[in-house]
């Protein structure tokens, strides 16, 4: 019987800066060379003005970044969607992200242990500037 997973976080940088938001740009899953084939996302495009705090206490986290992208109707990133409706081209806002190493752990169903592990980039805040 599997077990249920746990993660561990390494957490690699932390972002918070003010940016402009440049809108909607259509991704390009559809060419991964996948299957089954992916369709393509919506991204939020933003244009970093400033920064107001960096951390990068990892030495694989993010540099200080000029863009950042989201995928718009990302569920882990609920509370962002929600703001990201109400946001227009151009708007302003404060933005902040943590750049984390996700490790998920479990049991397979033989008892053996199995992993897995990826980045994640978080947003933990984005309301208008």
């Amino acid at each position: 019987m599997a077990s249920a997973p746990t993660f561990t976080r390494e957490m690699l940088s932390t972002h918070e800066t003010i940016a402009r938001y440049r809108g909607l740009e259509t991704g390009r899953e559809s060419m991964l060379r996948v299957y089954p084939q992916r369709k393509d996302r919506q991204w939020a495009v933003f244009d970093i003005e400033e920064y107001l705090g960096f951390e990068r206490p990892g030495e694989y986290g993010d540099e200080r970044q000029s863009t950042f992208k989201i995928v718009a109707d990302d569920p882990t990133n609920l509370s962002s969607a929600l703001h990201l409706a109400q946001l227009t081209e151009g708007a302003r806002v404060r933005l902040s992200w943590t750049h984390w190493y996700v490790t998920r752990s479990e049991a397979g169903a033989d008892g053996r242990p199995t992993s897995a592990s990826y980045p994640e980039r978080a947003v933990t805040r984005l309301e208008p500037a």
